[in-house]
């Protein structure tokens, strides 16, 4: 096999791993409701698309499952379910199409719910903790259309990452 022939075979393998995360969106809005909010935030801030639902486990990349990624804090795994009397948020992502700026069909494209987990947040602790609704769950089949991350994941409360926490508390107020 020459030279010219490796290259195009492993760019179209790149390619191939690449397409899947174009058609997914990027992460356009963020809602936020419940705690003692008076009504759902709203965020469209582009940081959000740091907080993208196609991150961490479930998502094969380059034939390795991803460690890093979304709201939580995979390396941390499962946490114990937190305790009563926390702050207790709903958190809905939506994906749509941000970075095609000559394309009108992406202009005109609205945003669609693409995933929801509860987040739960102790305050005297400055800590918190996010639920990944499983199949048959309120959200469950939704986020399972989205990514399956697997019985391990789904179900399950984790340790929200820090850059999450620096991003929505101060959303949040005090």
């Amino acid at each position: 096999m020459n030279c010219f022939s490796r290259v195009s075979i492993l760019s179209l393998a790149l390619l191939a791993v690449t397409i899947p995360s174009w058609a997914k969106g990027d992460m356009v809005l963020v809602e936020i409701m419940g705690g003692d909010l008076p009504s759902t935030i709203k965020i469209i801030d582009p940081k959000i698309d740091e907080f993208n639902i196609w991150a961490g486990p479930g998502v094969i990349g380059a034939g390795l499952e991803q460690a890093e990624g979304f709201i939580i804090n995979w390396k941390g795994g499962v946490a114990e379910k937190p305790g009563l009397g926390l702050e207790h948020y709903q958190v809905a992502f939506y994906a749509g199409c941000r970075t095609i700026p000559d394309d009108s069909k992406c202009l005109a494209e609205k945003p669609h719910l693409a995933y929801v987990v509860l987040y739960d947040f102790d305050r005297n602790l400055n800590r918190g903790f996010v639920y990944l609704p499983r199949i048959g769950e309120p959200w469950g089949d939704l986020n399972g259309r989205s990514i399956y991350r697997g019985p391990h994941i789904e179900g399950h409360w984790f340790h929200a990452t820090d850059t999450w926490q620096s991003f929505v508390v101060p959303i949040l107020g005090s």
